[in-house]
């Protein structure tokens, strides 16, 4: 696979996906977006759509939900539009290419609003409050209002939380979601954030009529560098009995893994089947690892306050280290990112086009 399928900012990354998928015969959905980009002013999430319109069976792959790690996905869809899976008469392939644009044109993990889209996704009005125990306290050193320097003592600081809060609380502290600190990391919102109003409502408007559902989600940073870890987001599936048919492991449980070790709520693969209740969906997080945590945190706190507290240019150097934390310039991992990605996609549609994804998949 092409290294040169990753694109080297949003703007152009979203001109191939919309030349590709023409070139490729597939129709653009397009939902704009209130949000500037640098470079374009009207951005939107494009959703690329092959086979049947009113599809029994489909197949979505989504990327970008974290802005700056869309780099990946982007170029995985790439790879697909290239060569794509055979798709039987009653089924669709759908691509959601970034659905959080602004984060991936400014080069970060949130929104325009600060909000880390996957804790925001709550349909109805519960959710949006709290913050994880320990996360307060945490809060002037994950978020200090000035903007970053590269010699903080960083490291330091993070060993000695770890070692009076244990590293396991610190991990889920951090990252489990929050919503009291709006120009902090990690911060889920007060509402549903216009993206998540605007795919939520296409989704209801677009696949009301399919039977057998299945969505991968794509990020990167947590695990192996260059190695990628599925998580299973389907409560009711058997796991093994999935790594058995898609002939890769599959985890049961992020909190439970050495990859991510953490439990978040508001997630976006929790939607489908509030909005779907009849489909049989299953919902897997294909994680592809970078660096280490405290590498990824500390890119995302430096961030962070350049973004709130700096002179906002995108061409700042604490942006520029986020994007290779999350996106790394090497073009071995880059090969195996869209190998994995792409080989994923053609074992999981003729799976979902089985009798056996049937077999695997329970209703309540």
């Amino acid at each position: 696979m092409r290294p040169e399928l990753f694109s080297p900012d949003y703007a152009t990354a979203r001109q191939r996906f919309r030349d590709a998928t023409a070139a490729a015969n597939g129709r653009v959905e397009c939902l704009p977006l209130d949000s500037d980009g640098p470079a374009d002013p009207s951005l939107g999430i494009d959703i690329a759509w092959f086979g049947q319109p009113q599809p029994r069976r489909a197949l979505i792959h989504v990327c970008g939900i974290h802005g700056i790690e869309g780099f990946a996905g982007s170029a995985i869809q790439l790879a697909l539009l290239d060569q794509p899976p055979a798709l039987p008469a009653d089924s669709a392939l759908i691509l959601v290419h970034i659905l959080n644009p602004y984060g991936m044109a400014h080069c970060r993990r949130s929104n325009s609003n600060n909000v880390d889209l996957n804790r925001n996704f709550f349909l109805g009005t519960a959710g949006w409050q709290g913050a994880p125990d320990g996360y307060a306290t945490l809060d002037s050193f994950l978020n200090p209002h000035r903007p970053p320097s590269r010699f903080n003592f960083f490291h330091l600081r993070l060993l000695l939380a770890e070692a009076s809060l244990g590293t396991g609380a610190i991990r889920q502290a951090v990252a489990g979601g929050q919503y009291h600190f709006p120009k902090g990391i990690f911060y889920g919102g007060k509402e549903l954030e216009p993206e998540a109003k605007q795919y939520s409502a296409w989704l209801s408007s677009h696949l009301r009529g399919v039977q057998d559902l299945l969505v991968i989600d794509v990020h990167t940073g947590l695990g192996e560098y260059g190695g990628q870890a599925l998580f299973l987001r389907s409560p009711t599936i058997d796991a093994t009995e999935l790594s058995r048919a898609l002939v890769l492991p599959v985890a049961t449980h992020a909190f439970e893994s050495d990859v991510m070790g953490y439990e978040h709520e508001g997630g976006h693969s929790s939607i489908y089947r509030q909005l779907l209740p009849e489909a049989r969906t299953v919902c897997i997080t294909q994680e592809f690892g970078t660096y280490n945590g405290r590498r990824l945190l500390r890119a995302l706190r430096g961030e962070n306050q350049h973004h709130h507290f700096g002179d906002g240019r995108l061409d700042h150097w604490s942006k520029r280290r986020l994007k290779r934390m999350f996106c790394p310039e090497d073009p071995q991992w880059r090969r195996q990112v869209i190998a994995q990605g792409h080989n994923l996609v053609q074992r999981a549609m003729p799976l979902l086009c089985s009798d056996r994804y049937r077999e695997l998949v329970t209703q309540d």
